[in-house]
């Protein structure tokens, strides 16, 4: 739910809904002057610490501030299919689209990351951080771990479909062949697999 409450659902096809703190519904589709959602199509959302929404579709990014949405200039971004947004208390909103990871800073500029080509595949499914600033981009194909501008590249075979940082800080991947699980300050992975565990226990260090 945003700053007053309401709580926003995103569709394939019909647009996004917006649920009032009252019970009230309201329902947003493209419009003819430019002035709504860029597409029907809502493939993520999120919102930011100034309580700005953020709405990613397969034609664009567009954000809602005090009641109306405001355009973005997608053509900073590297592609127009939005497919994951993730808010970074310390960075900005991270980005992800088709076409690889972009990075929207405060100033509302769009960055591509300098390390962004030596991830293990442009699809990113989330992007999680450790206590000590450590950064994991979770992608549709390994884990890559970001410190100090250096990547490290995890399962990198495996299609990941989801990642989870926990109340403790611990993080959670799921994938097709099970779930990995890697708790808070721990340097190893616990898997839980599927079939016949071809996932294992991986050591980081």
């Amino acid at each position: 739910s945003d700053a007053t409450g309401a709580l926003w659902f995103g569709s394939f096809g019909q647009g996004l809904y917006r649920r009032t703190a009252d019970g009230h519904v309201q329902h947003f589709m493209p419009s003819s002057d430019g002035t709504g959602l860029p597409d029907e199509n809502v493939l993520a959302m999120a919102i930011g610490s100034d309580q700005t929404v953020w709405i990613g579709t397969s034609s664009g990014l567009v954000l809602w501030r005090q009641g109306r949405f405001i355009p973005y200039d997608n053509a900073q971004l590297p592609s127009k299919l939005i497919l994951n947004i993730i808010p970074d208390g310390e960075f900005g909103i991270w980005i992800g689209t088709q076409a690889g990871l972009a990075l929207i800073g405060p100033d509302g500029k769009a960055v591509r990351p300098a390390w962004h080509a030596k991830l293990s595949h442009h699809t990113v499914l989330n992007v999680l951080r450790e206590s000590d600033g450590v950064r994991w981009v979770v992608t549709n194909k390994g884990l890559n771990r970001i410190e100090n501008g250096d990547v490290r590249i995890f399962y990198p075979k495996v299609s990941f479909i989801s990642a989870y940082q926990d109340r403790q800080g611990g993080f959670w991947f799921g994938s097709e062949q099970g779930i990995l699980r890697q708790p808070k300050s721990w340097r190893y992975f616990d898997s839980y697999q599927v079939n016949d565990g071809s996932l294992g226990i991986r050591n980081l260090e």
